[in-house]
């Protein structure tokens, strides 16, 4: 599905690569129920998203796979963000490549 203003899907990889290029050393600030306050940016998110997805591809992890995360009730908000952001990155890379 295409999102009405643009001629691609609203999908979050887009959202976090539109926050990056546009507000990049803005703060994003997340914290979890039972954590300490985590400060970041979106460029440093973004960064770690890209990382995740290679990491994630060179382990062959391709588009509708699924993921575990061992220990993710410890993850912040923001790490969450962050997998999930990787995952998107992985399959978007992946079908560009296609």
């Amino acid at each position: 599905m295409l999102g009405l203003m643009q001629d691609w899907p609203l999908l979050v990889h887009k959202i976090l690569d539109h926050a990056a290029l546009y507000h990049g050393a803005r703060e994003v600030v997340s914290r979890s129920v039972e954590g300490p306050v985590v400060r970041t940016s979106y460029g440093a998110m973004a960064g770690r998203a890209r990382k995740v997805a290679h990491a994630l591809e060179r382990h062959g992890i391709a588009p509708g796979d699924r993921v575990v995360v061992d220990g993710a009730e410890k993850l912040t908000d923001g790490m969450k963000v962050t997998v999930r952001q990787a995952a998107a990155n992985s399959a978007a890379t992946r079908s560009q490549t296609e």
